[in-house]
């Protein structure tokens, strides 16, 4: 049986603490993320909030029930995984370990992301 490893983590979410053994953090603020178009159903690119999936060991059954929940934008009901909404995150465990940003090896945790509400202007040229 296939067995992967999970790390004790604590996450700080708004104030909220959860401590988990999990094997993987994913944080996202749209429904996209990482080519999953549909993975998080009701994020709005402007409400604020980052949308947090705290997964959990992962062995044998749940992890072949874990791609249906992932492609029909149910994960966040899967009974390995935690959701959690939150404007800013905490991120910090007692191992060392590193965060990975799209795919490239981030700084080491701590990890502390903040959503900045129109931080970034953008100028839309109109088209008659």
């Amino acid at each position: 049986m296939v067995k992967h490893n999970v790390y004790p983590l604590r996450l700080t979410l708004d104030g909220e603490v959860i401590e988990e053994e999990a094997f993987l953090v994913v944080i996202g603020m749209t429904q996209s993320i990482a080519g999953f178009e549909n993975m998080v159903v009701d994020a709005e690119l402007d409400d604020g909030l980052m949308h947090i999936f705290i997964i959990k060991e992962l062995a044998g059954v749940d992890m072949v029930s874990l791609l249906p929940a992932l492609l029909s934008g149910d994960l966040k009901t899967h009974r390995q995984v935690t959701y959690a909404k939150t404007k800013g995150v905490r991120i910090t465990s007692t191992e060392i370990l590193h965060a990975n940003i799209d795919g490239d090896k981030g700084d080491p945790l701590p990890l502390e992301l903040q959503v900045l509400p129109q931080h970034i202007r953008l100028l839309v040229n109109s088209v008659i």
